[in-house]
């Protein structure tokens, strides 16, 4: 295929990629929203379940001992009853959900799910054009910042494609997506170069080891600054519960999004 028609492709394919991310990020943006209405009713049991032990522990107050064995025993000089001293077998505490984030509605999953289905076909619609790009001008397609920036942004795609299903991080890919959609457009109305040549002084093998390090460093600092500035706004939230919860308030803790930005920093750090 001609180099001309090549690089051509390239270009569609970085415009079906930009418009396949747009829908990502849509998808991720519901998946938000619908996070919060679940996350307020988990919440409003789990106030439920901490006050009604206080309200049954004033009517148990004047039972036997030996009542109060039999419904599990005193602790801490209150009786509790036999549902919540020997929880049935299966019981989930509603504390616990919600130190792990909150639970998330079947809508809000499947329009997580789809997100993520359409962030893999974006990506690999923009590796192929990176890697079309690439065999247009027979050399590593990383010459240019036009070229930089379009690699740099399929190995954010990538990387988050890799780390997403496996850590269930639907949550993230509004907040990751977004970054990619403007590097693309600002690599195509700004940064854009013509398939060409490179200058003398970057005719070297090690352009193709430096820069393509560094992309995939630039990909786990984009990830990371993301999960960083979550955990800036999840820390203030829970030193100021604000009035009315919203999606924030069904994401993981803010010292569990401080140890996944340190570990994304970490890996950064040393590519």
């Amino acid at each position: 295929m001609p180099a001309e028609t090549l690089a051509a492709n390239a270009n569609y394919a970085l415009y079906s990629a930009m418009v396949v991310y747009t829908l990502a990020f849509l998808a991720f943006t519901l998946h938000l929203a619908s996070r919060a209405p679940h996350r307020a009713a988990s919440r409003a049991l789990a106030g439920r379940a901490a006050v009604e032990p206080v309200e049954q522990s004033a009517e148990l107050v004047g039972a036997s001992a030996a009542a109060g064995r039999g419904a599990g025993g005193p602790v801490g000089g209150v009786s509790l009853p036999a549902s919540q001293a020997h929880p049935a077998p299966g019981h989930r505490s509603t504390t616990g959900v919600q130190e792990q984030g909150g639970g998330t509605s079947v809508a809000s999953r499947q329009r997580g799910s789809i997100g993520l289905v359409l962030t893999y076909l974006a990506t690999l619609l923009l590796v192929a054009s990176v890697v079309m790009r690439g065999v247009a001008v027979s050399r590593p397609p990383w010459g240019n910042m036009f070229e930089f920036a379009t690699a740099a942004a399929a190995a954010v795609g990538a990387v988050y494609s890799a780390l997403a299903r496996r850590n269930r991080w639907e949550w993230l890919g509004a907040f990751v997506v977004g970054p990619v959609l403007l590097v693309l457009g600002l690599a195509l109305t700004v940064l854009y170069t013509e398939a060409g040549e490179l200058m003398p002084a970057l005719k070297s093998y090690w352009l193709g080891i430096h820069v393509s390090v560094a992309f995939v460093s630039v990909a786990f600092f984009t990830i990371a600054c993301a999960v960083g500035l979550l955990y800036l706004v999840l820390r203030r939230r829970e030193e100021k519960p604000p009035a009315r919860p919203g999606f924030l308030e069904s994401l993981p803790t803010a010292a569990h999004r401080e140890r996944t930005a340190y570990s994304l920093n970490v890996v950064g750090s040393i590519l």
